[in-house]
């Protein structure tokens, strides 16, 4: 799938997603508007996903993965979620992003991306990405998740929201 479509469908999945939120953040999801206002967890949840989503797309045209949040909000228009802080942990193979609300009544989420082990078949490697929840309401990171022998996992302390695999091509 080339880069283009994929970032297509990061837009057209950030639009999906919105729908469960309501009319008002399908708007803002879909990039009329850089915030959202009330900061639900469903809106974290959706942004965490769109987050993951763009930056497996940022990965495979960069051939990298970066840390700076404010490029990929705004290459793959991902809203803000007011009440929440986004931030992004890299490594050489990972990338892991964290969205921890201030109030200690709501959950944090973080979602991670990995390159996959070796996928020669495919022509090369590319990014499988996973979404969390935190088991419990908290003001802080979220346990991040594994990815042991091809196989993602959340952490027991989390609940897995969504998880893409680059079968459904």
């Amino acid at each position: 799938m080339t880069a283009f479509l994929k970032r297509q469908s990061v837009r057209l999945a950030g639009a999906a997603l919105g729908c469960a939120i309501g009319a008002a953040g399908a708007l803002e999801l879909a990039g009329r508007s850089p915030a959202i206002a009330q900061g639900t967890q469903s809106e974290a949840e959706a942004a965490a996903t769109l987050m993951a989503r763009g930056h497996a797309t940022y990965r495979q045209k960069h051939k990298r993965y970066t840390s700076n949040v404010n490029a990929l909000k705004k290459a793959f228009d991902i809203p803000t979620v007011s009440g929440y802080s986004v931030s992004i942990r890299t490594t050489t193979r990972s990338a892991y992003h964290y969205f921890v609300p201030s109030d200690r009544t709501k959950t944090a989420f973080v979602s991670a991306v990995f390159l996959e082990e070796s996928e020669p078949t495919r022509g090369g490697a590319e990014s499988v990405w996973i979404v969390c929840e935190s088991n419990n309401p908290q003001n802080h990171k979220a346990a991040d998740p594994s990815y042991v022998r091809g196989s993602m996992r959340c952490n027991p302390l989390t609940t897995q929201k969504a998880i893409w695999t680059g079968n459904d091509e």
